[in-house]
This record gives structure tokens, C-alpha cells and sequence, in this order.
């Protein structure tokens, strides 16, 4: 089966968030490759989408993560599409996966 990745709004909105943060807090350039990276990342799930594990907050298996650089990737596989939902901190307890409630601040 050919998997297609679907990025959410929330999710897009996440990464977006993510660049802000690290441009304020950091630079450009390593904003840039930690956006770059979790981009990779996602796009591999084409080829691997079973590779994440169940996010422990939700308990359902059809929502699965993967980490990349202390981020969180959240996404579900529903038929051929890999449907990005969110992105968050590392060691963030998830109650929600709403961008705004992820990242308040931006």
C-alpha cells in the first residue's frame, strides 16, 4: 500500500510555533534544521508508518508518535493516509493536541 501524508492545520500551526520559538530563543539557522528535521522525519513514515508508538496519554493505538530532536511528532494512519496531527515538547504530558494549548505563548 502507498501512503500519502496529510499535515493537519493544528499540526502545521505546531511546527510553525516551533520555528518562532527556536527563532526567538536561538536563530535561524538552528530553527531551520529542527523544522527541516522533523519534515524528514514525518516523510519517512511513508515508507515505515507502523514504526511510532502509542502516545501513553491517549491509549488508543491508532494514534501513534515518533520523537525527533526532544519533539513529539503525533500522528494516526487512517487507510493510505498518514495524518500529521501535532507537534509538541518532548517531555509535554499531552491533555489535548490543540496547537494553541501545545504552545500558548506564540
Amino acid at each position: 500500500m502507498e501512503f500519502k501524508i496529510v499535515w493537519s492545520p493544528n499540526a502545521i500551526k505546531c511546527v510553525h510555533a516551533i520555528g518562532i520559538d527556536l527563532v526567538k530563543r536561538d536563530s535561524v539557522i538552528n530553527a531551520n534544521k529542527i523544522v527541516n528535521a522533523i519534515v524528514e522525519r514525518v516523510n519517512k513514515l511513508v515508507v515505515f508508518p507502523e514504526i511510532g508508538r502509542m502516545v501513553p496519554e491517549f491509549k488508543q493505538t491508532e494514534i501513534k508518535e515518533v520523537l525527533v530532536k526532544k519533539k513529539r511528532i503525533i500522528y494516526e494512519i487512517k487507510g493510505s493516509d498518514i495524518n500529521i496531527l501535532a507537534v509538541a515538547p518532548e517531555r509535554m504530558a499531552l491533555v489535548n493536541i490543540d496547537a494553541d494549548w501545545i504552545w500558548p505563548d506564540l
